[in-house]
């Protein structure tokens, strides 16, 4: 508080400041306050983004084969294939069967015969030195004047005649076919032309006469005496090519001769054989397939890190102000005050 002299001439002026109290003087700063409660934990952070997508990694080596599995078992038979086409013509065979000709008759080659000489009159023949129990005939008369009759005769040495021979085809000069058996005319196949393949076939049971490989007649026969090739020739010039005989069945197989697309019968199917479930021998392992491609890689999984913890050295919350210390006592104007002071 300030405080305001007069002087002896009437003025007043302000005096000098006193000392400060010894209460003010000697008031510290108040204590510190005791420490806050720690706060509670802070909110978990947002989750970090998904990192990119590592480069992919390069291709393994291939590991070795594996051993080989065992064999499966055998599938169903597959259905029937598809007829393969005919093949070419074989060349004519060398004779299986041994020609005998009288003086009318020549030799062309292996297969062909022809009447060279002689009249008009069935006085030229050639037969075969072989005969068979079970046997077949077939040739192609080249011409439509033929006045040719062949087929198969148990006494081939006995004449020249048509009439003499057991079956036979008869091909007169003027084109009608008709067939023969020991001389009686059994029935008329229309007309041949040149070109026309006929056919005798016994088989042990039945006498098959054929036209260009077409049945036309079957007569029942006991198996007796041996049936030969036989012919007889009536017209000087005409010939029969092609020619084949042998046996059925019987005897070691010559070789194959052409009968151009001459088709023998069809034989009786046999019993059908038990396979007891015969499976086949173990066909030779496939080459191993090649290796497939590598698949895609795929999408890289979220990050596996845990939630966060609490916050190390976590700051609480600053404590509160501490009471402010007591306001020393105000200074006097007193002098025994200033010295008091000053002494303390």
């Amino acid at each position: 508080m300030a405080l305001f002299l007069t002087d002896i001439l009437g003025n007043s002026f302000q005096g000098v400041q006193g000392l400060q109290g010894l209460g003010g003087l000697f008031a510290g700063q108040g204590a510190t306050g005791s420490q806050g409660t720690q706060g509670t934990q802070g909110r978990q952070g947002v989750q970090g983004r998904q990192g990119v997508q590592g480069r992919q990694g390069t291709q393994g080596i291939q590991g070795t084969q594996g051993p080989q599995g065992p064999q499966g078992p055998q599938g169903p038979q597959g259905p029937q294939g598809l007829q393969g086409t005919q093949g070419l013509q074989g060349t004519i065979g060398t004779f299986q069967w041994t020609p005998i000709l009288n003086d009318k008759m020549s030799m062309i080659n292996g297969h062909t015969f022809k009447k060279t000489s002689g009249t008009s009159s069935a006085d030229g023949s050639i037969y075969s030195a072989e005969g068979y129990e079970r046997a077949y005939v077939s040739a192609k008369i080249p011409q439509t004047n033929g006045g040719i009759s062949i087929g198969l005769n148990s006494d081939p040495s006995t004449d020249s005649d048509y009439t003499s021979i057991d079956y036979c085809w008869r091909l007169a000069s003027d084109a009608s076919i008709t067939i023969y058996e020991n001389g009686t005319i059994i029935d008329s196949y229309g007309l041949y032309t040149s070109g026309t393949y006929v056919s005798i076939v016994y088989d042990g049971a039945f006498v098959k006469y054929y036209i260009n490989n077409v049945l036309q007649r079957s007569v029942q026969r006991s198996p007796s005496s041996l049936l030969h090739l036989d012919t007889s020739f009536t017209v000087v010039g005409t010939q029969i090519e092609d020619v084949a005989f042998g046996a059925i069945g019987r005897g070691d197989q010559g070789l194959q001769g052409s009968l151009n697309n001459f088709q023998g019968t069809q034989g009786n199917q046999g019993l059908q054989g038990s396979l007891n479930n015969f499976q086949g021998t173990q066909g030779l392992q496939g080459t191993q397939g090649l290796q497939g491609t590598q698949g895609l890689q795929g999408l890289q999984g979220l990050s596996n890190q845990g939630v966060q913890g609490p916050l190390s050295n976590f700051q609480g919350l600053q404590g509160a102000q501490g009471l402010q210390g007591t306001q020393g006592l105000a200074g006097s104007d007193d002098v025994s005050l200033v010295l008091l002071s000053m002494i303390f």
